[in-house]
């Protein structure tokens, strides 16, 4: 039978104690690498390349020469669901890390996976179609704006 004098508590304290410790280590890696996460994303066939850091927000915007021809409404369009791409991905990057730093602390991953796919869902495929035409939907727009003028 294990004895449960002195020694044997202040061991198991400092056994915990390293666990604690070892722990808000692994904790501090993973905040200092989720600070490093990036995703980007390219659309209207590469002429726009965006970046989003770990929060979502943007960091980078490379516009081609391409982009000139390209309407304004398009060309918005095109940022914005560039943006919702590079972000879709970020939840996925986010759990692999925390699997790889903190993989025992299966709620908190969840927590934060799930709080990364709702703030973030994948783009929806019918509204990347609808930007897909550089000229239809504003054309659309001036035959009836045309129409109503007087």
């Amino acid at each position: 039978m294990p004895s449960s004098g002195p020694d044997d508590m202040e061991r198991q304290i400092d056994q915990w104690a390293a666990q604690v410790h070892d722990k808000a280590r692994r904790y501090q890696e993973l905040k200092e690498d989720l600070a490093a996460i990036s995703s980007t994303a390219t659309a209207a066939n590469g002429a726009i390349k965006v970046t989003v850091g770990a929060s979502g927000l943007l960091t980078n915007l490379e516009l081609t020469e391409d982009v000139r021809t390209m309407r304004a409404h398009y060309l918005a369009a095109q940022i914005m669901d560039a943006i919702r791409k590079a972000q879709s991905t970020l939840g996925a990057q986010v759990t692999e890390l925390m699997q790889q730093r903190v993989g025992e602390d299966t709620q908190s991953i969840a927590v934060v996976a799930a709080n990364y796919a709702r703030q973030f869902p994948q783009p929806d495929e019918q509204d990347e179609g609808r930007v897909a035409d550089n000229d239809g939907i504003l054309d659309s727009l001036r035959g009836s704006a045309t129409r109503r003028s007087p």
